[in-house]
């Protein structure tokens, strides 16, 4: 008998899910990406944002490590998308710092980094 590979319980003979498992995964995937879509036009604090994406996470059978890369991800779409007609606001430059450093760059100490992704960005590098 297999185990669950979420939530770590007997799955059934040749299972290595729940099906609930998975939906209750998917579901998780489906907040976080949705939150992190619009997440330059969101006026919700940083932190707060940090801590939903957790909560929602671990909910969810995301690791920390997955949840890391899913915001990158999620980072990089949007400067993507606010950067396609070459110009970014200096609103969205500002809550693209204030995401990094609560999102991704806090743990490293660096001091605004979102600088030269932003300009690495925009001049096409």
């Amino acid at each position: 008998m297999g185990l669950c590979k979420y939530c770590l319980q007997p799955a059934g003979l040749f299972r290595w899910q729940h099906r609930a498992c998975a939906e209750r995964r998917q579901q998780a995937l489906s907040k976080i990406n949705s939150a992190l879509a619009e997440v330059l036009n969101d006026k919700t604090s940083a932190d707060e944002l940090w801590g939903h994406l957790e909560f929602t996470a671990s909910d969810g059978f995301i690791d920390k490590q997955e949840l890391q890369s899913l915001v990158k991800a999620g980072l990089v779409a949007a400067v993507k998308r606010a950067s396609a007609d070459h110009l970014v606001s200096q609103e969205e430059d500002n809550r693209f710092g204030e995401l990094c450093q609560a999102l991704i760059f806090r743990q490293m100490n660096l001091a605004h980094p979102h600088r030269l992704c932003l300009r690495r960005r925009c001049s096409g590098d």
